[in-house]
């Protein structure tokens, strides 16, 4: 289907692409009718979206529902319970040239698949659309928070050679973050599919990382497109307790993870050195949760402001109270550390 060109445009025009929606739901359905909701409510679009809803439960009303907009359901049971896998399956299952993610607790605007469609019509070397988002709470209020914030700045990294300050700026304005606002051509992400399988966090430095290593354009756009919910069952416990702590730890090695696959897949050292970077902040939150010696904590924790003060010149100056504490007290820093965590995620 040709696409009219909007007023003023000049570029050249392609096949309006079809689109694939993939949504994970894992162990968790009670948001999950507000993100199918907000797939039924799409104007704009010039074609149909398929819609694939991965998940490790049954519940026949939902399914249904998928099932009355052409779409289908993944049933994913007896193995790992890594998001990866998650992705990997829908990835795999979907059949558009592009696919847009969306997570189980989120939404998208109602002009989300036309834009998506437009923005990849309009330029053939795109590979990647990054849209801004609200980050919202139940009550559909707008929340301010200094991790979950979507920056709303238009920025492209162009095809070809990726050069280092353009990368670094997008992950600096954390315009990456929030995977429900990602939208790629699904040819880029099938070489790695049995890579992603194995990852269980930083899903949107996932994808972020297979198009970094990929031919062709990434853009970020400042148009908000989705919306990311905060509310209880998606917050971390904090407080001092063990739990708080055991949960901290594994998002930690899961983030580790993922930004090691980007180290490992990436070409250009600076690029790599970019991956260690924040692969030196989750060391340095391991080792805090290990509270095993003072003087390894520092050194880790320096090994992260000498790494990430270009890309992440907030968190390495919000850490640098809690670098003098470490010289005294591993424990007390984890302490510190676990009592602002609620308020800087919130």
């Amino acid at each position: 289907m040709a696409l009219t060109p909007p007023p003023g445009f000049t570029g050249r025009m392609t096949e309006i692409p079809n689109v694939s929606i993939v949504i994970v739901a894992h162990s968790r359905r009670n948001y999950l009718r507000r993100a199918m909701d907000s797939l039924v409510a799409q104007v704009g679009a010039r074609r149909d979206a398929e819609i694939i809803l991965v998940k490790d439960f049954e519940d026949p009303p939902i399914e249904e529902l998928v099932e009355r907009h052409g779409g289908r359901c993944v049933l994913v049971s007896d193995g790992p319970t890594e998001v990866g896998r998650y992705l990997s399956e829908g990835i795999k299952k979907a059949s558009g040239e592009v696919v847009c993610f969306l997570d189980d607790d989120d939404s998208f605007s109602p002009d989300k698949i036309a834009n998506v469609e437009r923005e990849f019509a309009e330029d053939p070397s795109l590979i990647y659309l990054h849209n801004a988002h609200r980050t919202v709470d139940d009550g559909d209020s707008t929340v301010h928070s200094v991790i979950h914030r979507s920056v709303r700045k238009a920025d492209t990294i162009p095809i070809g050679p990726r050069d280092f300050e353009n990368v670094a700026r997008v992950v600096r304005h954390r315009q990456v973050t929030n995977l429900s606002s990602v939208s790629v051509r699904r040819a880029v992400l099938l070489p790695y599919l049995d890579r992603i399988r194995p990852l269980s966090g930083a899903t949107d430095f996932i994808v972020f990382y297979i198009c970094l290593a990929s031919d062709g354009e990434l853009s970020f756009s400042p148009r908000v497109l989705s919306n990311y919910y905060i509310h209880p069952s998606s917050m971390r416990p904090g407080g001092l307790s063990r739990e708080a702590e055991r949960v901290t730890a594994e998002l930690a090695a899961a983030q580790r993870q993922t930004h090691m696959f980007g180290v490992e897949i990436l070409q250009d050292p600076a690029l790599k050195d970019l991956g260690r970077a924040l692969v030196s902040q989750w060391d340095w939150l391991l080792e805090m949760m290990a509270r095993r010696d003072n003087g390894a904590l520092v050194r880790v924790h320096r090994s992260y402001l000498a790494r990430a003060y270009r890309i992440r010149p907030r968190f390495v100056a919000m850490s640098l109270p809690l670098l003098l504490v470490e010289a005294f007290s591993p424990t007390l820093a984890a302490q510190l550390f676990l009592r602002t965590r609620a308020f800087i995620e919130a």
